[in-house]
């Protein structure tokens, strides 16, 4: 302890500080046990704070995501810049997308962003009550199948991606929604990584092992062809990635 004090003293000169990483719980989910590697290496995280190991106590999970929402309802994580850099990402191979969808929006500023940045309709979902108060949001919850939406998408968005309580079930219900051609987008920063994951953030993951766990998951449905890196946001600059992944099959 004597030797890390000494050793703070002169790195808080330059802005750093020793610290001990926090013991994380392992993952819990048996579907989830091949990835403990990763979690034990604070790369991945699942909790399971519902009180049901297969995360089928959708209830809860609601009510816990509705509260959330309210505290946060004035805030919103992604900020425009970065939603436009993604639009002229994905306008540069479909110069005329016909349909967007975003998942976990709050206040429903990306589809919003996106029409704007892309000139076609693009909804909104969100789990919270009062939902749709916003302009073109839907209430869902993300994890749920929709048949209308199934192959139409040109592109699915999301930087909520670490709300999902079963992440696989949510990532494979989204890639469903692209239409063959189109683009499963997810928005990462540090702030989804394992450390934050808790109650109302179920699942986090390091943005460097998120492309690793969708080709996992998808084999050779998908493909990661692009990835954008930028500083942004409304809480200040902070690194955020952006993953574009080309649905194949």
């Amino acid at each position: 302890m004597h030797v890390r004090s000494c050793l703070n003293r002169a790195l808080r000169k330059l802005g750093y500080e020793l610290a001990k990483v926090p013991a994380l719980p392992p993952v819990v989910p048996d579907r989830y046990k091949r990835y403990q590697y990763l979690a034990d290496r604070h790369l991945f995280r699942l909790t399971q704070p519902y009180g049901d190991p297969a995360g089928s106590d959708r209830a809860a999970y609601r009510t816990a995501q509705s509260q959330g929402n309210a505290r946060k309802i004035d805030s919103v994580w992604t900020d425009h810049g970065t939603i436009v850099a993604i639009a002229e990402a994905l306008r540069e191979e479909m110069p005329k997308p016909v349909f967007g969808l975003c998942h976990g929006t709050r206040r429903g500023l990306e589809q919003q962003w996106f029409a704007e940045a892309l000139g076609c309709p693009v909804i909104g979902t969100e789990i919270a009550d009062g939902a749709t108060q916003f302009a073109n949001t839907v209430q869902a919850d993300f994890h749920d199948r929709v048949a209308d939406w199934v192959g139409r998408a040109d592109f699915v968005y999301s930087n909520s991606w670490d709300h999902a309580l079963d992440p696989q079930a949510a990532f494979e219900v989204w890639l469903e929604q692209v239409r063959i051609g189109g683009n499963l987008v997810l928005e990462a920063a540090v702030a989804h990584g394992p450390l934050g994951a808790s109650r109302l953030d179920p699942f986090g993951a390091d943005p460097a092992i998120l492309p690793y766990l969708i080709a996992d998951w998808f084999g050779d449905r998908v493909v990661l062809h692009r990835i954008l890196h930028r500083l942004g946001g409304p809480h200040g600059a902070r690194p955020v990635w952006a993953f574009l992944f080309r649905r194949l099959r």
